[in-house]
């Protein structure tokens, strides 16, 4: 009978672990640890919903107008709001991580940035249903993780990290 102590599972666990690291990165898989504080993203959510929402809403009301997709100006306050909501959207709070990569989603489309595989009337619909219930959090159950308050230099950092994690794919 061949047992093993905690320490040589643990240690064979770890090389297993770095062979399952390298097959990802040879695959190309992403591998950064790219988590945001709840508060964090709550906070980008706050500052930028409320703006980035109105953009979109004057686009779906373009866009049921046409009948059709709009190529909007990917300016540089689009962008900026695209990072922040994507950024946001790597926190634990699963509602709050969720509408913020529809938000950066909405406006990638809008600005045609991915691929656009809904017609642009369920876009607008969407764009709808989003703009009209706003996150609410539940205080309890947010993660601070490391961030200290200090919002330029979190964003800046994170901000970092996801460039990182694009050029990897």
């Amino acid at each position: 009978m061949n047992t093993r102590t905690n320490q040589q599972l643990t240690e064979e666990l770890t090389q297993l672990q770095a062979l399952i690291n390298e097959s990802d990165r040879e695959r190309g898989y992403c591998l950064i640890d790219f988590e945001v504080s709840d508060y964090f993203a709550y906070e980008v959510y706050q500052r930028n919903r409320d703006e980035a929402i109105q953009f979109l809403l004057i686009y779906a009301n373009i866009i049921i107008q046409k009948g059709d997709y709009y190529d909007a100006e990917l300016t540089q306050k689009i962008n900026e709001w695209i990072d922040c909501f994507e950024i946001a959207a790597r926190c634990k709070d699963i509602l709050l991580a969720s509408e913020s990569m529809m938000i950066a989603d909405y406006l990638k489309l809008a600005t045609n940035a991915i691929e656009r595989k809904c017609n642009a009337h369920k876009l607008a619909y969407l764009i709808t249903f989003i703009a009209k219930d706003r996150f609410s959090p539940y205080w309890l159950e947010m993660e601070r993780l490391d961030y200290g308050n200090n919002f330029d230099a979190y964003l800046t950092q994170k901000k970092g990290r996801l460039q990182e994690w694009r050029n990897l794919l």
